[in-house]
């Protein structure tokens, strides 16, 4: 079996029956490489096995890490799997299958691309979307809309394979993405500087920084874009720690002498939010 730069990640499956029936459409479609985010079912259990049929080979080789961070950290992208799409975090970078899956065989020239499925009862958290760069709707009836786990891999694994064996070629490679750790870190310590300077504030600062966070992913960043977010928390912070300290007007403590224009600028941004 070709080894695809394609990683199925289930987190907390319930159900073992539900194991069983993701490995055989996994090796059905040609992908081999499974990772389960703290599982509840047991991988090696009879059910899986026996629903495995002739794939018990992946379910052997099934990885089983603590978190999705673990479970997405040498991957350039994620594609989430998520019924509800309502929200700042979920409503980020969203389409049907046959929107998004085509994107996801052009970034995985970069490196190795993962598709997120959450558990059965409760479907993905926000905290858990929010490290997806993407997000897929399937388009069931709003009679019926709860689907079974195996069944939404297998649309999402179809369509993924259509995708690839649609523009499958020789690629020439150039700058790969970085892996999603890396991104994460580099958000972590831009986001702790844009609390210091006051842009982020208040109620609204997660969702905003989710805004600024996936705009900065749908840039498909490198290494080196990396770097320049570093930077620019390290500037950011070396300019609070360096300038004198006044209140700025939403009651905190703000690093120097605030410019009148960025004020004026808040005050327009709030005004419009409310």
């Amino acid at each position: 079996m070709r080894d695809l730069p394609f990683r199925v990640v289930l987190v907390q499956t319930h159900f073992p029956g539900n194991l069983g029936s993701v490995a055989r459409a996994m090796k059905n479609l040609g992908f081999s490489e499974l990772v389960l985010v703290s599982p509840i079912a047991d991988p090696k259990s009879e059910m899986a096995l026996r629903m495995a049929v002739h794939a018990d080979d992946i379910l052997q080789s099934a990885r089983t890490v603590a978190t999705l961070s673990e479970a997405l950290a040498d991957c350039v992208a994620a594609v989430g799997t998520a019924s509800k799409v309502d929200g700042v975090v979920r409503s980020s970078r969203r389409g049907f299958v046959r929107e998004i899956m085509p994107q996801m065989v052009d970034i995985s020239q970069q490196g190795k691309v993962a598709i997120v499925f959450g558990s059965e009862p409760n479907g993905m958290t926000n905290e858990e979307v929010a490290l997806c760069s993407h997000l897929i709707e399937i388009p069931t009836t709003f009679a019926y809309d709860s689907m079974n786990l195996a069944s939404a891999v297998a649309i999402c694994l179809y369509e993924l394979r259509v995708s690839w064996l649609a523009v499958e070629r020789n690629w020439v490679t150039t700058e790969t993405m970085a892996p999603l750790e890396a991104q994460e870190r580099a958000f972590a310590n831009l986001k702790a500087s844009l609390l210091e300077i006051g842009f982020l504030y208040g109620e609204k600062a997660d969702s905003l920084f989710e805004g600024v966070r996936h705009m900065l992913m749908r840039c498909r960043p490198q290494m080196r874009d990396i770097g320049i977010l570093h930077g620019l928390a390290r500037q950011i912070s070396w300019f609070v720690r360096t300038h004198s300290v006044s209140p700025n007007n939403n009651g905190g403590s703000g690093a120097g002498s605030i410019n009148p224009e960025f004020l004026e600028m808040k005050d327009r941004q709030q005004d419009q939010s409310t």
